[in-house]
């Protein structure tokens, strides 16, 4: 007999899909996270009733990313599952109109609902706007991104641009009149043709709303959002099947640190643990990882700071290294550092930020993918890796502009 999976998430990058993956938990149990190479991948061995795959397509071009999604897709429509959630940035970022195309088209679903807002961490959309703490997105460090910036705030335009299908849009004044309201809204676009469907929300209520709408109506649809419509989703199938208890956490006292993120939020956040605890913080340049031999001028003070107990790696600014130095050779050298540490001395835990960044290590480290448990702080995922020679160490990864100041501090006293 052929595993039911429940639920099977598709995200664009590793952080996403562990962040929004870790929402069914509850419901599922541990949810088998792995790479989709070229959009393809394969569910042997797979235990869980749980699986989040990740394309890895956030910065190819969109015709890249589709035939990928739609590859990925294909495997999906032939597995014996429930529910399909398409994870989409909360910041916007990536290839979403082109994504959910492909992904539509390959499993047969009738529409999408879209609906990326994140409440608890300041991500919400209001008269088609999406903003993070009040400010349309593009205005924000986003629409600056040096990898994947957004220059489009208003939801429904960047589908429309990003997108070979058209788009319709509830407000938040529909949502707010009931879901008798919101059907009869979504039955007059879908009956004008439209296959995508954006929304407003600015609370948790109204996403949960949302989810509830496309359980009870329209059954045939493709939801897609970030971790909150995931979570709302995940609240409805807990009701519907026996809650999973989440197994013991472990005791890390030793940890290393490998941020990538070149978000800010994760810089202050970096700066106080390392004011609060008084580990090394090792800042490393991009030419540096580069080099062609794999090592770095600093490997001796690296493995000394490594041997001396919890450390902390962060990458200096990308746009600071020159135009012959390439994001993901920087990202592909940090890795590499992260592997040599810890085959020297391996931690009892590690924190990967930055979802190339955790992919990169997860692949120098040998692991074919990662089980993940539960959300310990929001944003912040608690897994393990699976296969290799690190075969169950625990791994915490975190998408760099999730958080507060304290996060990562709250982080490892959670684990002590």
């Amino acid at each position: 007999m052929s595993r039911i999976f429940h639920i099977v998430v598709i995200a664009d990058d590793i952080t996403g899909a562990a962040d929004t993956g870790v929402q069914f938990c509850p419901a599922v149990g541990p949810v088998h996270m792995s790479s989709a190479v070229d959009g393809g991948f394969t569910t042997t061995g797979v235990q869980t009733a749980g699986l989040a795959v990740y394309t890895n397509t956030r910065h190819v071009d969109g015709a890249a990313a589709a035939r990928s999604v739609f590859t990925a897709g294909e495997t999906i429509r032939c597995l014996d599952h429930r529910v399909v959630y398409k994870k989409m940035d909360s910041c916007l970022r990536g290839n979403v109109g082109a994504e959910i195309d492909a992904l539509l088209q390959a499993i047969g679903a009738a529409a999408s609902f879209i609906a990326p807002a994140l409440p608890q961490q300041g991500r919400t959309t209001v008269n088609g706007v999406h903003r993070i703490n009040g400010v349309p997105v593009a205005t924000t460090e986003i629409g600056r991104d040096p990898l994947c910036p957004v220059g489009e705030s208003r939801l429904p335009v960047l589908l429309s641009d990003q997108s070979h299908m058209p788009v319709g849009h509830v407000d938040l004044a529909c949502i707010q009149k009931g879901a008798a309201a919101m059907v009869e809204r979504i039955r007059t676009l879908l009956k004008k043709g439209c296959r995508h469907i954006t929304f407003d929300a600015e609370k948790t209520a109204h996403l949960d709303a949302i989810a509830g709408l496309a359980r009870d109506h329209f059954e045939n649809t493709l939801l897609a959002g970030s971790a909150g419509l995931a979570g709302s989703l995940a609240g409805i199938l807990s009701r519907e099947r026996s809650l999973q208890p989440i197994v013991d956490r472990p005791s890390i006292e030793r940890w290393l640190f490998v941020c990538g993120s070149a978000s800010r939020v994760l810089g202050d956040q970096v700066a106080a643990l390392a004011r609060s605890t008084g580990w090394a913080c090792l800042s490393l340049a991009p030419a540096q990882l580069t080099s062609g031999d794999g090592s770095t001028p600093s490997a001796a003070e690296l493995m000394d700071a490594w041997r001396a107990g919890s450390l902390i790696l962060c990458i200096e600014p990308i746009l600071d290294a020159g135009p012959t130095v390439s994001s993901e050779q920087v990202v592909r050298g940090l890795a590499r550092v992260a592997a040599a540490l810890i085959t020297a001395k391996a931690p009892q835990g590690l924190f990967l930020s930055g979802g190339d960044t955790a992919e990169a290590v997860r692949y120098q480290a040998g692991a074919s993918a990662l089980l993940i448990h539960e959300e310990i702080l929001p944003g912040l995922v608690r897994g393990e890796f699976v296969d290799g020679p690190f075969d169950g160490l625990p791994v915490v990864t975190k998408a760099g502009a999730f958080g507060e100041v304290d996060t990562l501090n709250q982080l490892i006293h959670s684990l002590k």
